[in-house]
């Protein structure tokens, strides 16, 4: 009797894990199908900001095209043609030993 009982126990388990495991099936399905709406929503969003991206690029290249060969406004020279042409000098920065190093601490190899 005993025996039966227990079988009768566990065909209750057995059906209260299927139970458990069909609702996880359902919550599984529906959390994959938000993922993907998720994903869609993100997917348009960037479609539309491609496309703005798209929108702007092109006028600006209309305005640049409508500006074509016209001379500055300004005829003198700006300061990124005074930068251009400025000297570069190395940093002379030594480390510890007297040895010259770069911005980034690394030694120097000497020009030859």
């Amino acid at each position: 009797m005993e025996q039966a009982n227990d079988t009768i126990q566990s065909l209750k388990d057995t059906r209260t894990m299927v139970d458990a495991m069909k609702l996880e099936v359902k919550e599984m399905k529906t959390d994959k199908q938000v993922k993907i709406d998720q994903s869609e929503d993100l997917q348009g969003q960037l479609e539309d900001t491609m496309e703005d991206a798209n929108e702007i690029q092109g006028a600006l290249k209309a305005e640049l095209d409508a500006l074509g060969d016209e001379p500055l406004a300004d005829e003198g020279s700006s300061y990124l043609d005074e930068a251009a042409s400025a000297p570069v000098f190395p940093p002379t920065t030594k480390n510890q030993d007297g040895v010259p190093v770069d911005e980034f601490e690394l030694l120097q190899i000497p020009a030859s």
